[in-house]
């Protein structure tokens, strides 16, 4: 078919569309798990291929498309990062790339979506740039979580992890769906908001790991559940079936008390006591009876409880 005519289809279709409640054309992306969310419907005007959308936040990866994501009205990105208040050139088809805003946020007043008569998809986002300078109260382990509706869902808080009352380090318990080794990483927000992950995937049963703002490869886990505990200045994940991380400091110093176990990593010197004060270990990996122990850690100090 002659490119002309396609584009002229194209132009068309999305036309008929319009004509509809709303556009039925919508932004599409892991700020609404890519779904067809009226909030993000762009909505028609007087101008025929033009529509716009008000007041709302940007940000992560997404397309300009239809309900269906048919090659007819489905728009990505040029490769570049749209800048506020300048027009922004997208590339239609099913395969073209996401319009990516990287690390930024941007509060919309009002994106406007314009398609010329050749088919060609024109972007134009004004607002401001979102401050990031108020601290984070939770990041969100993302993938293969149990329960309906929370596996891969970027807007489910199945994962959340709050913050604790040290900054920067995140604790929550996370269930991986029983099925097969569960593929994850940390967001922090909702929405695919500020990605966590590796250089490479791992490809085996993985329970610490150091994760790098901006990666995308996953860890890997068995099925289960796990306390998992999250060191954003350093991006040290730890998780622990039937037990708990105590501590994950800047210094490098973690208590882990698991099932029978007691294990110190990061100090010198270690000391293990019982709830009678009797001393237990001075080993950094100690084999236990269920119960509540005193541990020190070089200068730190950390109660403990083994199941």
């Amino acid at each position: 078919m002659n490119k002309k005519i396609t584009l002229f289809l194209a132009v068309l279709f999305c036309a008929v569309v319009a004509k509809a409640e709303g556009s039925g054309i919508f932004i599409r992306g892991g700020l609404n798990n890519w779904g067809a969310d009226p909030k993000f419907e762009f909505q028609t005007t007087d101008t025929e291929g033009k529509y716009v959308l008000e007041n709302v936040e940007l940000f992560g990866e997404f397309k300009v498309a239809d309900a269906n994501w048919s090659d007819a009205c489905n728009y990505g990105g040029n490769g570049e990062t749209p800048v506020l208040g300048e027009p922004y050139g997208l590339v239609a088809g099913g395969t073209s790339a996401n319009i990516n805003l990287g690390e930024a946020t941007y509060v919309c007043t009002k994106v406007t979506f314009t398609i010329d008569p050749m088919g060609n998809g024109i972007l134009l986002i004004e607002g401001k740039v979102k401050s990031d300078d108020e601290p984070l109260a939770a990041v969100y382990v993302m993938g293969n979580l149990a329960g309906e509706g929370n596996s891969w869902n970027f807007l489910s808080e199945a994962g959340k992890l709050p913050v604790t009352e040290t900054e920067g380090i995140f604790k929550g318990q996370v269930t991986f769906a029983a099925d097969a080794l569960a593929y994850w990483r940390i967001f922090e927000g909702l929405g695919q908001k500020g990605t966590w992950g590796l250089e490479a995937e791992t490809t085996e049963h993985t329970l610490t790991a150091t994760l790098k703002k901006g990666l995308e490869a996953c860890v890997t886990t068995n099925p289960g559940t796990y306390d998992v505990t999250f060191n954003i200045a350093t991006g040290e994940v730890v998780l622990v079936e039937g037990g708990s991380v105590l501590s994950l400091n800047a210094d490098g110093i973690k208590v882990v008390a698991g099932k029978g176990f007691i294990e110190v990593i990061g100090a010198n010197n270690v000391a293990v006591y019982n709830a009678t004060g009797a001393l237990v270990s001075r080993n950094a990996n100690s084999n236990v009876a269920a119960g509540v122990y005193v541990v020190r850690a070089d200068q730190k100090v950390a109660k403990v409880i083994v199941k």
